[in-house]
């Protein structure tokens, strides 16, 4: 039997092979795979406990980085760490390879010596050849990253033993536009010599802690006129709106012929992925850039998200090589299966629709669902409670696979309500802002997609879970505060819109919306990515599975459903706060008022 499906990041590529053993040692091999991958040859028997092992072997990642870092003796630590990270760096899930290893950085250099020969261990036990040519750099940029990470005072560079050499940071696009995912490992001098820069800064009163800081677009419309007039370029108060980290309230002050945007704010510093955090909450800034970029795509009126799509000609080379994927697999052949497979997919065309890809907002959008994949397959650890769509898949009663379709995650916006006060001078978004959602669809025999309205339980359980867990999520993944953060100023934008704000408060806000007034934030636009593929052994059959997920933002039927009627507590909340912010009079286009 062979089943085969690709599709966009707003869906999920399977592949499916039955095949007969014959060693006779195993009746079956059934395989669904998506777009990550795992190469699980050259692990020592032995070497770790049952259960490291099991969840190494079965894909669980996430799982078996969780593990190692429960493991009291520390060489061994640092061994599990270091398989674990050569797995991730095979897959090519850079940033997780990132996270495994930051752990192990106590400062000896014998450590060094330990995840270098670990890290030697796995390459050569495995074979370099088994993995396929495209894998071979993967492994110099893991011993790059390594030496980047524990002790770097301890290397050439710094007067040590050691070498050091520079790694990608953030959301890293090469020449040719492909998306890495990686972070920035800080180390040595140039890692002090940023501290100092970043410490170097006056925030002023930005600084301080506020639970309501509100934001005057009057007044940061005209400070953004009055930079593009004197040449000036933007300050950190403009760039991360006054410390905003949520946007939650949007106040008319008629008045003052002003429209108020409020939230908590207070201190930011710079994180270790490089994006700018709130101290205390651990929560990204808002951006000045992506309220720009998003209150000019509302206007448009269309919805905007982004896809991750396998090309044409690759599929075409996929089904070729499954088809010629004739009979058993031999002992140790199935990294080597895979590994063709992945190869044949190639690199996926990035594509974003309804918004400008070389922006802020965009690339968060990708970057988030990219990381959504790899947490559902298995690659990325989760939170607690969150299970892997790919370690949940069981055998029936009869020992076979579950039959599988195309799955499509998606993320999308996630608010309880938009509550407004009845004169329409007050909103409060009230919700979590994120959900994933699911569906199953079913393949044609020429590959093509049909839509089935409908999802599995596991797949939608997967979805449910994960927008269950997703404030435990954005904690861990600042990415995902990012992503709700775009998803709270594209509802602000388009309830200033809906709900005719400009008129009611007698403010025009078309200098936002002029593209002279153009973002300070420039992404490079990120084209590709590469496939990625992971597994999972059951009962001596194997499961591969690959999940595409996708963004799709239409704020308009979120901002239309906004709530009149108020509890009387509400209410007078809204009003109160409504009324304080006309109380307040400064010389300045934001202030707290509490």
């Amino acid at each position: 039997m062979i089943k085969f499906d690709a599709c966009n990041p707003r869906t999920c590529r399977m592949f499916s092979v039955s095949r007969r053993s014959l060693s006779g040692q195993i009746a079956r091999r059934t395989f669904v795979f998506s777009v990550a991958f795992t190469l699980l040859h050259g692990l020592a028997a032995g070497e770790t406990t049952i259960e490291f092992t099991a969840h190494l072997e079965s894909g669980e990642l996430g799982l078996a980085r969780e593990l190692a870092l429960k493991t009291n003796d520390a060489l061994l630590r640092q061994k599990r760490l270091t398989r674990v990270a050569g797995l991730q760096m095979k897959v090519r899930a850079a940033d997780a390879a990132w996270r495994t290893l930051r752990t192990v950085s106590n400062g000896h250099l014998g450590e060094q010596q330990s995840l270098s020969q670990s890290l030697t261990s796995i390459t050569n036990g495995g074979g370099r050849g088994g993995g396929g040519g495209a894998a071979m750099a993967d492994f110099d940029t893991l011993i790059n990253l390594i030496e980047s990470t524990v002790q770097p005072d301890g290397w050439e560079t710094n007067g040590g033993n050691g070498a050091i050499e520079p790694y990608p940071a953030g959301v890293f696009v090469d020449a040719k536009g492909t998306l890495h995912r990686s972070e920035r490992i800080s180390a040595g001098a140039l890692a002090r010599l940023r501290e100092r820069a970043i410490g170097g800064r006056r925030m002023s009163e930005m600084s301080q802690e506020s639970s309501l800081r509100l934001i005057s677009l009057r007044g940061l419309q005209d400070e953004i006129s009055r930079c593009y007039l004197s040449g000036e370029m933007w300050s950190d108060e403009m760039r991360y709106l006054a410390g905003l980290h949520r946007a939650k309230y949007v106040f008319v002050d008629t008045e003052r012929r002003d429209i108020l945007i409020g939230g908590p704010a207070g201190k930011l510093q710079v994180g270790e992925s490089g994006r700018i955090m709130h101290v205390a909450s651990g929560e990204p800034a808002l951006h000045l850039d992506d309220w720009l970029v998003l209150l000019r795509t509302i206007e448009r009126r269309t919805p905007f998200g982004c896809n991750i799509k396998p090309r044409e000609p690759n599929l075409k080379k996929v089904q070729e090589y499954l088809d010629s994927q004739t009979g058993s697999l031999k002992p140790g052949g199935r990294a080597a299966w895979l590994a063709g497979i992945q190869n044949a997919l190639g690199q996926q065309d990035i594509e974003v629709f309804g918004l400008a890809p070389n922006t802020h907002a965009a690339q968060v959008l990708v970057e988030a669902d990219h990381h959504m994949k790899l947490i559902g397959i298995g690659l990325e650890s989760g939170v607690d409670g969150l299970k892997s769509y790919i370690s949940t898949v069981e055998l029936d009663k009869d020992g076979k696979v579950p039959p599988m379709s195309v799955l499509r995650w998606w993320f999308t916006m996630n608010y309880d309500s938009v509550t407004n006060t009845a004169t329409g001078d007050a909103f409060e978004l009230l919700g979590t802002g994120v959900q994933v959602l699911s569906e199953n669809e079913l393949l044609t025999k020429r590959g093509e997609r049909v839509h089935t309205g409908d999802s599995e339980l596991l797949n939608k359980a997967f979805a449910k879970s994960f927008t269950d867990h997703f404030e435990q999520l954005a904690s861990k993944y600042p990415v995902y505060g990012e992503l709700r953060n775009v998803f709270d100023l594209t509802l602000i934008a388009t309830l200033v819109q809906e709900h005719d704000l400009e008129i009611q408060g007698d403010l025009s806000l078309d200098r936002f919306r002029n593209e002279v007034i153009s973002p300070n934030e420039h992404v490079t636009v990120s084209k590709e990515v590469s496939t990625v593929a992971n597994s999972r052994v059951i009962e001596k059959r194997q499961i591969v599975g690959v999940v595409s997920g996708g963004v799709h933002v239409d704020a308009k039927s979120t901002a239309s459903q906004s709530k009149v009627e108020l509890s009387p507590e509400s209410d007078e909340l809204l009003t109160k706060q409504c009324r304080r912010v006309s109380e307040v009079r400064r010389n300045h286009w934001w202030w707290d008022v509490d």
